[in-house]
């Protein structure tokens, strides 16, 4: 099986004097923050409105990745999935995530085009107007995210940018909805590259709150959803896709002191990720084996047809 290789970048580490924010508090090491209530948060969930789409159907709506491995892990909550009853959950643990996708799309689209790279205030200001940013409840909340957001995303863009002018950019988070031995699959992918070579890649990103290179390449060498997104890409490409570039970001863990502005919270996470990009951005190369990917694909048509085959009762 081919190995996954992990690429980071040669950076010198800067030394960075702390501001004032964080001499006061707030750092990654405990010390005092804002106070916020602790404890989870009972589970709610709201069942279907009579307005509600029609029954889901497998054949109509297609299959993701993310419904498949809900009814592999538990098939009671596929069942109120489809149904339409859904988990009360807030928006704004998926907002960061969302945001830094578009970032890169843009980054991305623009070196794709061969135009000039957008400023973050435009995109900022773009996203903004966005659903994802309206749904956010919390407006401090909100602006942190942006502030994270832009505390790392030129350094990602410094990191990558020489690397990725050198690909060929063949989609940038493009839907498919494809077939797969008669059943319908659906989802959304990063984007699809050529090497200099011609080697047909997916570049998958992936937002956290850390990086462990050894639990990433164990998971990364049999990844189902990589697998399916390669599965789909090479039978609307109709030809062989060589791996997976898993591109991770990891989110900066310090805490917003409790008299520390949004504007100098986000300028002292900023100084951490240029002190130290390695703990940040990490990309990680995962040639698929011919043998690796018929394993997967055997495994996914007998999921598919019982999946099928539930749903139908």
């Amino acid at each position: 099986m081919p190995k996954v290789k992990v690429r980071r970048k040669k950076v010198t580490k800067k030394k960075v004097r702390p501001r004032r924010s964080e001499e006061k508090g707030g750092s990654e090491k405990g010390r005092k923050v804002s106070t916020r209530r602790s404890g989870k948060k009972p589970i709610r969930f709201i069942k279907p409105s009579k307005d509600q789409a029609p029954p889901y159907s497998p054949e109509k709506d297609g299959v993701t990745q993310s419904l498949l491995s809900m009814f592999v892990e538990c098939r009671q909550r596929c069942r109120w999935y489809i149904d339409g009853v859904r988990v009360v959950e807030e928006k704004d643990a998926f907002v960061f995530g969302s945001f830094f996708h578009w970032l890169i799309e843009n980054m991305l689209a623009a070196i794709a085009t061969k135009t000039a790279q957008p400023k973050f205030s435009l995109l900022e200001r773009q996203w903004r107007k966005s659903n994802d940013a309206a749904q956010v409840k919390d407006p401090q909340m909100l602006e942190q995210h942006v502030a994270m957001a832009m505390a790392l995303f030129d350094p990602y863009r410094d990191l990558w940018m020489k690397d990725d002018k050198k690909r060929k950019w063949v989609a940038v988070e493009g839907v498919f909805d494809t077939p797969f031995q008669g059943w319908r699959t659906r989802g959304k992918r990063d984007a699809v590259f050529r090497t200099r070579k011609g080697d047909l890649w997916l570049l998958e990103t992936k937002t956290t709150s850390r990086i462990d290179d050894r639990t990433l390449t164990e998971k990364l060498n049999f990844d189902p959803q990589n697998l399916f997104y390669l599965t789909a890409l090479e039978t609307d490409m109709k030809e062989k896709v060589k791996g997976v570039v898993y591109n991770v970001i990891r989110k900066p863990q310090l805490r917003r002191g409790q008299d520390e502005t949004v504007k100098s919270f986000g300028l002292r996470m900023r100084d951490a990720v240029e002190a130290d990009p390695d703990a940040y951005f990490a990309r990680y190369d995962v040639p698929y084996s011919r043998a690796t990917i018929r394993q997967f694909q055997e495994e996914l048509g007998a999921k598919l047809r019982e999946f099928h085959a539930w749903c139908r009762g």
